[in-house]
């Protein structure tokens, strides 16, 4: 995927109660390329950079997510190279996300995946 060009979206994401929950995503990169996340249609802040060494090695990187109770969407999406982070404008190559359960017992069920 190209930044700004295209993102996929988790939908239906529903958790028991309000918190800050551990998110891991599951990607592959030869080269460092950056992405964002938007939680509920709300953009972060923050710029990931990611580079596992090989276009086909998978590892997790974590992150940590506001999630309100029931459900909720995460949006991956391509980010430009003028942040300064990554020498590409191609994303990495995506394979899941998990949420683990965190300090409670926390059920999380996942529902429709939309790719633009």
């Amino acid at each position: 995927m190209k930044a700004g060009e295209s993102k996929f979206t988790l939908g239906g994401l529903t958790v028991p109660e309000d918190g800050t929950y551990k998110v891991i995503i599951y990607a592959a990169s030869g080269d460092k390329r950056t992405f964002r996340l938007m939680v509920n249609g709300e953009e972060l802040d923050e710029l990931h950079a990611f580079q596992t060494g090989h276009f086909h090695k998978f590892q997790g990187y974590e992150v940590e997510l506001d999630l309100k109770a029931g459900e909720n969407t995460i949006a991956v999406f391509g980010y430009a190279k003028s942040e300064g982070l990554g020498d590409t404008e191609w994303m990495p190559n995506f394979d899941y996300i998990i949420i683990p359960e965190v300090t409670k017992n926390v059920e999380v069920r996942i529902g429709a995946i939309s790719i633009e």
